[in-house]
């Protein structure tokens, strides 16, 4: 019997879902997300989800209204992701491979990653170019604040079921895919936090630098970072079967500020819809030419993205399609700057700095006496000579506007937010 029998799958798209993604596969695989997500938001959410759980005691003892279903025996791969969730396990991990029956399994923080990186990972693909030490230092550094956020949020008043307590949860994505991994936390806001019928929510942490940080809480996750919505909205429907509000905690690594925010059910739904319509592509390459690791999916971005230049597959896949361009010459009047002249003028920048800094003291400390002045003489406004002229001093009243971002992310669906907040970028040198 063919083990790639056409059978219909147990979580079945609509029609027309599934024939955006078969179109997608034959013309430019990045026309993919966009028509995929407006196709299932038109489709709206099939019933029937299928989710095998591992049993968490502690979670079965204070939460006995929420009985989680319980899994088959667990795979060898699955038993050594149960086995720890230390950044040596997770090294271990495989992003995707195939089971004992073909089927393709994925693991839920891979799930959004390139589906020809997933392929190439799951039909045993060498890399070609593997992560150096400082991103594992990076990767390290970020699970090991996971537990920091999880604590700092029970200080806060947030009931949190611990992350050890946390079981393997497993989703059928289509007939022939499975994602399965650990959520982070379960909890209960704390407004919730003593209401025993309160629903649990699937709690992702997550660590952004500086910049990624601001971004993330002006924009929200499914704006900004739309691999942790599908996340948490994976966790959520395998977790619970059915869609619930989830929330995104996240750590700013340079203040070790934390912040979270919470995606409403309905808008975790669609984030589930649009993520099982993306894999369904790569449903359709399996039924059509098994694990064959010679048959390639389309990949998902370009050769010059982040993403290309960061896949541990990019020279097999992407280096050989490169155009071949020619070094930039610098410009006829320029000279190249040499080394000892870069030195130089790091060492008149910070003998500037310091002027700067001292400066802005003298000046600071110049403005308080003014404002001290007038203070003292109950006036809002007097004339004083300066050195040159007559100078007018005044305290001057200013009103600034503040925006909830978390209010406003929470009513917004993104596109909308899309269009109501806009986004710059600019490039600047940083000296540290």
């Amino acid at each position: 019997m063919n083990t790639y029998d056409n059978t219909p799958t147990s979580q079945a798209l609509a029609i027309e879902a599934r024939s955006v993604t078969q179109r997608a596969n034959q013309a430019n695989i990045q026309t993919l997300d966009a028509e995929a997500a407006k196709a299932a938001t038109k489709a709206g959410p099939q019933p029937g989800f299928t989710a095998p759980m591992k049993v968490a005691s502690e979670t079965q003892k204070e939460r006995p209204h929420e009985q989680p279903n319980q899994g088959k025996a667990a795979t060898p791969h699955e038993s050594q992701a149960q086995a720890g969730r230390t950044p040596e396990a997770a090294r271990s991990r495989p992003h995707a491979y195939f089971d004992e029956n073909y089927n393709l399994v994925i693991r839920a923080s891979a799930m959004t990653n390139c589906r020809r990186a997933l392929w190439y990972t799951a039909t045993g693909q060498e890399v070609t170019n593997p992560r150096d030490d400082q991103s594992y230092t990076i990767m390290e550094a970020g699970t090991a604040l996971e537990p920091v956020v999880l604590r700092a949020m029970s200080r806060s008043g947030w009931k949190i079921i611990s992350p050890k307590d946390q079981p393997l949860v497993s989703i059928k994505i289509s007939g022939h895919i499975t994602v399965n991994g650990h959520p982070d936390a379960m909890g209960l806001h704390p407004q919730d936090a003593n209401d025993p019928e309160a629903p649990l929510s699937i709690i992702e942490v997550k660590t952004r630098g500086p910049e990624p940080f601001k971004r993330w809480q002006t924009l929200g996750s499914e704006v900004s970072h739309p691999d942790a919505a599908a996340q948490a909205a994976f966790y959520t429907l395998a977790a619970y079967q059915e869609p619930r509000d989830a929330v995104i905690a996240s750590m700013n690594t340079g203040s070790r500020e934390w912040d979270y925010e919470v995606i409403p059910s309905h808008r975790i739904e669609q984030a589930f819809y649009v993520s099982q319509t993306r894999l369904q592509a790569l449903e359709d390459h399996l039924l059509e030419f098994g694990p064959d690791p010679t048959a390639l999916p389309d990949y998902d971005h370009r050769p010059s993205s982040i993403e290309c230049k960061r896949c541990p597959y990019f020279d097999i896949c992407q280096k050989p399609n490169l155009p071949s361009i020619p070094a930039e010459q610098p410009a006829m009047n320029l000279e190249p700057v040499s080394q000892e002249q870069a030195v130089a003028a790091l060492h008149d920048y910070e003998e500037l700095q310091e002027s700067i800094r001292q400066w802005e003291k003298e000046k600071k400390d110049a403005t308080e006496t003014l404002k001290r002045y007038l203070v003292e003489r109950d006036l809002k406004r007097a004339k004083l000579q300066g050195k040159d002229k007559p100078r007018s001093i005044s305290l001057v009243e200013t009103h600034r506007f503040s925006t909830d971002y978390k209010q406003l992310n929470s009513l917004l669906d993104p596109e909308t937010r899309k269009e109501i907040v806009s986004e710059s970028s600019s490039e600047y040198l940083r000296v540290g």
